[in-house]
């Protein structure tokens, strides 16, 4: 069973997954976030580190690129191809209203027939030879699957994640994992997403009649950053790993930002570990007020060290809402 880490905007970039390689074992590959593609793939400064990370980095990350035109989609891919990234995701899963509302992402699932002329004219040319898609089940409706799926499983995708929920659904609601009954048997390895955030639930979705290739963790991954490790039986978190990887994140972010930048980044990724500490709500709280980064890190270590693990250091989906993030 392969373990994939997801890509989560303003938390995976370069720094975090070299990181996370580092301390935390089980992965198979991570994705970037998603590269919006424009005509000319001009990119960004912080699209830019991505792309040199993947460079740099082979055969350990996937570049996710987002688009609706297939000139401009192929374009980026040559571009990425001569910078030796030959690892490449679509997004059709974003379910962003600022990207939908383009025709992007999710927004591609409105129009099946739109859908199948993009992925016509990307595939009349060769493309990179790992070229997977990431996609929702539909729009609005899971019902909307089954056409979706005929159309996915007709190309020679590498593979096909899933996430299994609609657009509309957003991260929220139950995840629809009676799909994988409904797949083609189109010898396309399938990786499914969607609140596995437990070896529990990592092991219910192994037990289905057709059971996915692999699992691609997200928000549950950010929260226990062993997770891959349980999942896979090799051992639990432990808090002196914990802490390790708290302070390999606060230094290399320390190195390139100024204090705003990385407390707000910190205390996004902070908000999904706080799960792992028994009562950490208060330090939290007091982890978004800090003003300066010497007040922010004694915070952080007093509760790193003052705090007892989790029995049950797992993502809950209210806990983000409960802790004012």
């Amino acid at each position: 069973m392969k373990l994939y880490f997801a890509p989560l905007e303003g938390i995976t970039d370069g720094v975090y997954i070299s990181a996370h390689k580092a301390l935390f074992s089980g992965i198979d590959k991570y994705f970037t976030p998603f590269i919006s593609v424009s005509p000319g793939f001009n990119l960004s400064k912080k699209e830019d580190s991505l792309i040199s990370f993947a460079a740099r980095n082979p055969g350990i990350c996937s570049v996710q690129l987002l688009g609706r035109d297939a000139s401009h989609l192929k374009q980026a891919i040559g571009k990425l191809s001569q910078a030796g990234i030959f690892d490449i995701d679509l997004n059709l899963g974003c379910p962003s209203g600022t990207v939908t509302a383009k025709g992007k992402g999710s927004g591609l699932l409105r129009s099946p027939d739109a859908l199948k002329k993009l992925l016509d004219d990307l595939f009349a040319s060769p493309l990179a030879s790992h070229f997977s898609v990431k996609t929702r089940i539909g729009y609005e409706s899971s019902d909307e699957w089954p056409r979706l799926a005929e159309i996915l499983f007709s190309y020679p995708f590498s593979e096909i994640i899933i996430h299994a929920r609609t657009r509309t659904q957003f991260y929220k609601g139950k995840c629809h994992t009676e799909i994988m009954d409904q797949l083609p048997l189109a010898g396309i390895p399938v990786i499914f997403n969607g609140d596995i955030f437990t070896p529990s639930a990592a092991k219910e979705l192994m037990s289905l009649k057709r059971p996915p290739d692999g699992i691609m963790l997200g928000r549950g991954i950010v929260a226990n950053p062993a997770l891959a490790e349980e999942i896979l039986g090799l051992t639990v978190l432990d808090k002196s790993r914990l802490k390790r990887f708290f302070d390999a994140l606060l230094f290399a972010f320390s190195e390139s930002m100024p204090f705003n930048a990385l407390h707000g980044r910190m205390c996004e990724i902070m908000s999904y570990m706080g799960v792992c500490l028994d009562g950490s709500k208060k330090y939290l709280k007091r982890l978004r007020k800090a003003k300066a980064r010497d007040e922010y890190i004694s915070i952080a270590e007093e509760m790193l060290y003052q705090l007892e693990l989790s029995s049950q250091p797992y993502f809950d989906p209210l806990s983000l809402s409960e802790s004012g993030s």
